[in-house]
């Protein structure tokens, strides 16, 4: 058993990363400033300490008391920060690199497992991407250029001091309890309020952009298997499900998991999303073959089926 802490732990990814540390034998401290957060539902995941991830002392204290670190703290908005680009890069990057630098300070001899995005690839890429691909080129929003830099950064503190780092490339996570009110949920959780609450769905865009959606379960029990692995782990993996899916076809694979029609229409493409994103994710299953992503269908009538 390993002591845990999880930045960002209240959140929606948190939640369920804590739950799966837990539940493989962890004990976990999430830190959290709760400025996004509550703690309904926290009872039985772990040690809560309330902090800003931007707070060195307190974040000084809780990396002393911990083996590994899964750092999920973020802004994770792309529309948000493109309104917000300060608050984006103090919280994304200053606040990264003082939790790096604080490893450094402290010595810190674990791993530090770290939420990166699959916006860090290139605008005009086609295909499942790879983690080799390029990245860094033509971001389209200050979140992108956010996560870019926090695995620049990583890259420094693994070669100059040494710190053991890998950066998860999420693809576009869903699943139970993520806020349609929050600015900060995704596509599928804004088909769940569409239905809830009888509105019209607008598809940005003519429908035909791609992306990769995984369940969050699935990204949570990868951070576990991960925190569990003792041998040398690669510095990027993607976490995707390698599926494509057109915003045309989420429609209708959503209406196929609930039996339901959806009213939905089309509306101006939205600034700074991708075309096409898709995972390769064949690294990922070679250094944790037990981790297997359920299907788009799947997930989705586990979460909202008939």
């Amino acid at each position: 058993m390993s002591k845990i802490l999880v930045t960002g732990g209240a959140g929606f990814i948190g939640r369920y990363t804590c739950r799966a540390l837990g539940a493989a034998g962890h004990d976990v401290t999430i830190y959290d400033n709760f400025s996004n957060a509550s703690r309904d539902g926290l009872e039985g995941l772990g040690r809560i300490l309330e902090a800003d991830i931007r707070d060195r002392a307190a974040l000084k204290d809780a990396v002393m008391s911990a083996d590994h670190i899964v750092h999920l703290a973020a802004l994770v908005s792309v529309p948000i920060s493109i309104e917000m680009p300060a608050q984006v890069f103090d919280i994304n990057v200053a606040a990264t690199e003082q939790l790096f630098d604080v490893c450094r300070e402290t010595g810190f001899a674990g791993r530090v497992i770290y939420a990166s995005s699959a916006s860090v690839y290139a605008n005009d890429l086609q295909g499942n991407f790879r983690e080799e691909w390029a990245t860094g080129q033509g971001l389209l929003s200050p979140y992108a250029s956010s996560k870019f830099i926090n695995e620049i950064q990583a890259g420094i503190y693994h070669t100059c001091y040494g710190l053991k780092t890998t950066a998860f490339r999420f693809f576009n996570v869903y699943g139970a309890g993520q806020d349609p009110k929050s600015p900060y949920s995704g596509v599928i959780t804004r088909l769940l309020e569409a239905r809830d609450e009888g509105k019209k769905f607008t598809i940005f865009g003519d429908g035909s952009i791609t992306r990769d959606y995984i369940a969050v379960e699935d990204i949570a029990g990868a951070i576990a298997l991960l925190a569990g692995f003792d041998g040398t782990a690669p510095r990027v993996m993607n976490l995707g499900t390698g599926q494509k899916t057109t915003l045309t076809e989420l429609v209708n694979a959503w209406q196929d998991a609930t039996g339901q029609a959806l009213d939905y229409d089309y509306g101006p493409a939205r600034p700074g999303d991708q075309q096409h994103s898709c995972a390769d994710i064949g690294l990922v299953r070679k250094i944790l073959p037990d981790w297997q992503p359920v299907s788009l269908g799947e997930g989705l009538t586990r979460w909202v089926g008939r």
